[in-house]
């Protein structure tokens, strides 16, 4: 990239060495030029470079104190160092107050901004230098930290009223930027290189940020497009940079929004599905060259200002808030907007800078919030990655000022993944820490006061970049001294990244294969009642046919005994009627008693076939109960599969419980070792002093000695 020389308007019919060029989405960005510079500012802007070197050695944390009716006495600020009050009224969890009424606690920040600090200023002071630093080559990442309803969305976004961060970095790179082709020509690749599009490629992305543009003005509200214009209007008197002899460089800004919501990611610029069964496609982390991406994210070309801040506010209406007690429209994520600047000169020489905003999801106590459910899993969540976020900073530290190579736990958070170049002091990073000085949030703003004491000693390690051509183009960038970006676009992934990915695939198909084992456990225990159910139907339908059988040949008996009786009957009467002889007499006698003894024989069969029906009418029924007991151990199996999920649901409100307990734990830890270093540091100090004076003193001795000596 060319020179850069700065303009203003003093007056319409005089031009100065400095000119202000009219918004570039009102006029072009076309603008009355100077004949011959006035003066050279680039002397001016290395000398102020060189005045912030001292400054850019450390991460710079900014504090900024909520708007409150007023500040509570606990806290006292002297310049950029704010002093707490910490007695046993204002922290109930710190147990180093038995002894003691209260403890002062200082912190010093690279700048203290006070409630009444307008968002313009913040953006003037700390943001605007940063911006300027972007378009000339160095990456950024800047993060708003802080409790939940300190202000962090309001500094990063800001309100329809008050425009954030993020909408004024908009305004001011395009004010500064040449007129933008609406066809992007150029576009970043995941591997943090720059590719040149083709016509049709170029088409393609014209069309998806078209297409964007379209359903954004249909969700989002007019009245942010209108702020944004209202802003354009204000910021056109203030001075930006100017970037001469472009014509053989070849731009493009590119921006993507991305949210990181209970350890998944997601892409905030894709549309969201109106059938809530259908889930949001969730992206993976890649490597490459040592850079860490989002894979498939997706990414649109913007000309202007108005373009950006509408994918703005369309993923914002995508990102994920919910009520609390404490805040009633809280983030419930991480979100990452993040700007690209993609350039090719004609010598073949490419750079790709980016500037990520980060809006780190609140911190909560669940003693205040009191969620349960999907809110008590989104603050688990939320409160593991900050605490992931500050071991690493704290592990970071530790490794710079002892010179050790102690292992950071980047990949258990995959915020800290993303931003491992920028945390690891290899980028240039900033952090806006929000404070609410209510006197109930006291517990949580020290907590985020303590996390920026650790994150403010991290080193940034600065390497300049190195370029292999020596055209107009790269001499301006080495005489910048600009920062290693890679570019490469050939590497291999890293073995941490493989076996990265294995684990998630193991731990993907060990999920897998627990799912199907329940799935398969539930389906064959349906089987196998429904084999039970129909045995047993089989064999009553067997035994009933049997029961059927049985009474039809046993009434088949009874009507042939009942015949027999009948005929042996009139048998009789007519041998009583008709036989006169006593031989006559006997003969019918014995026939009579035959036929007796017949139906006595046929009587005990019959009771014989009572019987056996009554025994199978007995086995039915046992069959029955057997069914009954069948079904009453199935019922029995349920409740103790009801009682078995009860209890690991309390298991798992424990282990949530003991989580929280451990995090709680650890935070004290670190507020007792951050206690116990400032004293040793106290003592050391006190011990120097006491050494220094016992020092002089003996020198007193000694000269007093000498000078009695020589009167003797």
């Amino acid at each position: 990239m060319q020179s850069i020389s700065v303009y203003n308007l003093e007056k319409s019919d005089h031009l100065s060495f400095l000119r202000a060029r009219d918004p570039s989405i009102l006029s072009g960005n076309f603008g009355a030029r100077l004949e011959k510079a006035r003066t050279n500012l680039l002397q001016d802007i290395a000398e102020n470079e060189s005045e912030d070197v001292e400054d850019d050695k450390y991460i710079q944390i900014y504090l900024r104190i909520k708007y409150v009716d007023s500040i509570d006495e606990i806290y006292k600020i002297d310049s950029n160092t704010i002093h707490c009050s910490i007695s046993t009224s204002t922290s109930h969890s710190n147990k180093s107050l038995k002894d003691v009424a209260s403890i002062v606690k200082k912190f010093t920040f690279t700048q203290i901004y006070q409630p009444a600090t307008t968002q313009e200023e913040i953006f003037n002071m700390i943001v605007k230098p940063k911006v300027f630093k972007f378009i000339n080559g160095e990456n950024s990442t800047l993060m708003s930290y802080g409790a939940s309803g300190s202000g962090k969305t309001f500094t990063i976004v800001g309100t329809v009223q008050e425009p954030g961060i993020i909408p004024r970095t908009l305004e001011y790179l395009f004010r500064t930027l040449p007129q933008l082709s609406e066809v992007p020509l150029v576009k970043p690749n995941q591997s943090g290189s720059v590719d040149v599009l083709d016509q049709p490629s170029a088409q393609e992305e014209v069309h998806v940020r078209n297409r964007l543009l379209s359903i954004a003005n249909q969700t989002i509200d007019e009245g942010h497009t209108n702020t944004y214009r209202e802003m354009q209007n204000r910021l056109s008197g203030e001075p930006v940079g100017i970037l001469d002899n472009l014509t053989n460089v070849t731009l493009a800004v590119w921006v993507s929004f991305s949210e990181i919501y209970n350890e998944n990611i997601y892409d905030l610029l894709t549309p969201i599905q109106k059938q809530k069964s259908i889930a949001r496609p969730k992206l993976k982390l890649a490597s490459f060259n040592e850079n860490t991406y989002i894979r498939d994210l997706t990414n649109v070309s913007v000309s202007s200002g108005i373009e950006a801040y509408q994918i703005l506010q369309y993923g914002l209406h995508n990102l994920q808030y919910a009520s609390t007690s404490i805040n009633p429209h809280s983030s419930r994520s991480h979100c990452i907007f993040t700007i690209r600047i993609a350039q090719v000169a004609n010598t073949s020489v490419s750079r790709l800078n980016y500037f990520n905003f980060c809006d780190l999801a609140g911190s909560e106590r669940l003693k205040k919030t009191l969620n349960v459910g999907d809110r008590l899993k989104e603050s688990n969540k939320i409160n593991t990655s900050l605490l992931v976020l500050g071991r690493c900073i704290s592990c970071i530290r530790e490794n710079q000022k002892k010179n050790v190579n102690k292992m950071i736990p980047y990949r258990e958070s995959k915020l800290t993944r993303l931003f491992q170049r920028a945390l690891s002091g290899n980028e240039s990073i900033c952090m806006i820490v929000n404070m609410n000085p209510a006197i109930d949030m006291f517990e949580e703003s020290l907590h985020a006061l303590n996390f920026s004491a650790i994150a403010k000693d991290v080193v940034v390690k600065r390497t300049p970049l190195k370029l292999k051509t020596k055209n107009r183009f790269s001499t301006y960038l080495q005489s910048k001294n600009l920062f290693k970006d890679n570019t490469e676009e050939e590497a291999e992934e890293t073995e941490v990244t493989r076996l990265h990915d294995i684990i998630d695939k193991l731990y993907t198909e060990l999920e897998n294969l627990s799912r199907r084992f329940v799935e398969r456990e539930s389906k064959i225990r349906e089987e196998v009642i429904k084999e039970q159910d129909a045995i047993i139907d089989d064999m009553k339908q067997y035994h009933q046919k049997q029961i059927a059988a049985q009474d039809a040949r046993h009434q088949r008996h009874i009507e042939e005994l009942r015949d027999l009786f009948q005929t042996s009957k009139e048998e009789s009467e007519v041998i009583n009627i008709s036989s006169s002889s006593d031989e006559e007499d006997d003969m019918n006698k014995n026939r009579c008693e035959g036929l007796h003894q017949q139906s006595d024989v046929l009587l005990m069969k019959l009771a014989d076939k009572d019987e056996e029906i009554a025994t199978l009418k007995n086995h039915v029924g046992d069959m029955t109960i057997s069914h009954g007991q069948v079904q009453q151990q199935i019922d029995t199996y349920k409740a103790e599969v009801s009682t078995l999920k009860t209890d690991l649901s309390h298991k798992e409100n424990e282990i949530t419980d003991l989580k929280r307990l451990l995090n709680d734990a650890e935070v004290a830890y670190r507020e007792m070792q951050s206690n116990y270093e400032q004293q040793m540091n106290d003592l050391v100090q006190e011990n120097y002093k006491l050494t220094e004076d016992n020092s002089e003193l003996l020198a007193q001795v000694e000269q007093y000695s000498k000078m009695y000596l020589e009167t003797d």
